[in-house]
């Protein structure tokens, strides 16, 4: 079910009213968790048996981690959850079709409880906050990955509606919406249809494809990010950023720190750090940041177009760890290369089309078959533009904010919000599923 969606809308007055009406923050909790499980299953009602069984196993050994400090039961606890995991991805690719919506996502967070219950970093919680916990429904089908102590403890003093949450929640989840539906899916055309063509027509015209494609991918994701906490604050709930400018970053070391932020912090903190982090000989540092990356590729997908796309990323990141003085001035161009070069891999079908593209890029192959179309004037080159003042735009809005500026007035901001909801709704293209749902 997406966001902007009819039967979304509907059934989130009808959820507004039952939370007003309710008595108790308890109650209020279990209208969100009935409300979570509905929303999941209105598209395909067999993807909630994954989610239901995950609750349920997490639930299960979280009280044998409780009662037994040993290694072995978190143990059985994260083989458990990477099974279900491995078996919902590998049934998916087996009989072609869509893996459950999110499994990657709330996976990952029961991962990150039985783990941090096992440290005694957070206190046991109840059935129904940890259902609550995995099923939130803002950020139930691609995050961002949150922890038990970034959310138990809101979903614990929940109250009934603020008028400026109100207000906040819903400028950030119609920015989401506009990213989205003007942007990336307008994008997505242009990306989809030189990717599933013959990419020899295209010639050097890659470049502007493989740019629109980077800018789609970010207004994709951080637009679902964005919707996902403009949801969460209207009921009180602050989930965490997932986005902080990526692309202007100073180094891809950074952009993995400004991009899919939170899981980014799961693999250090339950992967990178366990194993040494980047304490010890070079070459043990370099073993971690390689499994970090290949995990992370696979978390994507089992196709060998991630593993190659994480490869890219683990050398080039193990690269910076070695430079030092005039060199980390490369950083930057270093950082939107291979982040570039590797979203050709991540898009690609197969390697050898990934592999095709480059040569084409390279060689400058024939591409009159589709000069007219792809001319400079053409709506895709406009579309780029747009996507990068919006970029542009996002940066100049953050600086101010740490600068601690001024910015607009909240009835500027709620009048620009309507107007930018309004054009997505009305002139946005047939809505497309998120990209991040594949995974």
């Amino acid at each position: 079910m997406n966001f902007f969606s009819e039967a979304f809308l509907v059934l989130f007055f009808a959820l507004i009213l039952f939370y007003e009406f309710s008595k108790s923050s308890t109650q209020k909790l279990k209208y969100l968790f009935i409300f979570s499980l509905i929303f999941y299953s209105w598209g395909n009602p067999n993807h909630l048996f994954y989610l239901i069984l995950i609750i349920c196993g997490t639930y299960l050994f979280s009280h044998l981690i409780y009662r037994n400090k040993k290694f072995g039961a978190v143990t059985a606890g994260i083989i458990f959850l990477v099974a279900i995991l491995a078996v919902a991805k590998g049934l998916a690719t087996k009989t072609n079709n869509a893996i459950p919506i999110g499994v990657s996502f709330y996976s990952l967070q029961a991962m990150s409880y039985l783990m941090s219950l096992h440290k005694r970093e957070v206190e046991k919680i109840t059935f129904l906050e940890l259902g609550a916990y995995l099923a939130f429904f803002p950020q139930l089908l691609a995050g961002p990955i949150c922890r038990v102590e970034q959310i138990v403890p809101q979903l614990r003093k929940l109250t009934n509606l603020k008028r400026n949450s109100m207000e906040e929640g819903f400028i950030r989840f119609a920015v989401g919406v506009f990213k989205k539906v003007i942007l990336a899916d307008y994008l997505r055309v242009y990306v989809d249809l030189a990717f599933d063509g013959n990419f020899n027509n295209f010639g050097p015209y890659w470049f502007v494809i493989i740019t629109a494609y980077s800018l789609q991918i970010y207004f994709d994701f951080s637009g679902y990010s964005d919707m996902a906490l403009g949801l969460g604050r209207f009921f009180g709930v602050i989930l965490p950023e997932n986005f902080n400018c990526p692309y202007y970053s100073q180094s891809l070391t950074s952009f993995w720190k400004n991009w899919h932020k939170t899981l980014s912090y799961w693999f250090r903190d339950y992967v990178y750090v366990p194993l040494g982090g980047g304490q010890g000989k070079t070459l043990l540092v370099f073993s971690n940041i390689l499994l970090v990356f290949i995990l992370s590729s696979l978390w994507h997908g089992l196709g060998a177009t991630f593993l190659v796309w994480g490869l890219l990323h683990s050398v080039v990141v193990c690269l910076e760890k070695l430079g030092k003085g005039k060199v980390r001035k490369l950083y930057p161009l270093t950082m939107i290369t291979t982040v570039w070069v590797g979203w050709i891999f991540f898009r690609s079908h197969s390697l050898p089309q990934a592999i095709g593209i480059l040569e084409t890029l390279v060689k400058g192959r024939s591409y009159n078959s589709f000069s007219s179309f792809w001319s400079p004037y053409s709506p895709l080159v406009y579309l780029v533009l747009v996507g990068i003042i919006f970029i542009s735009s996002e940066y100049s809005l953050s600086l101010k904010r740490k600068l601690k500026r001024k910015t607009l007035p909240m009835s500027v901001k709620l009048t620009l919000a309507t107007i930018a909801f309004q054009l997505a709704i009305f002139l946005g293209p047939q809505a497309q599923e998120f990209i991040y749902f594949r995974f």
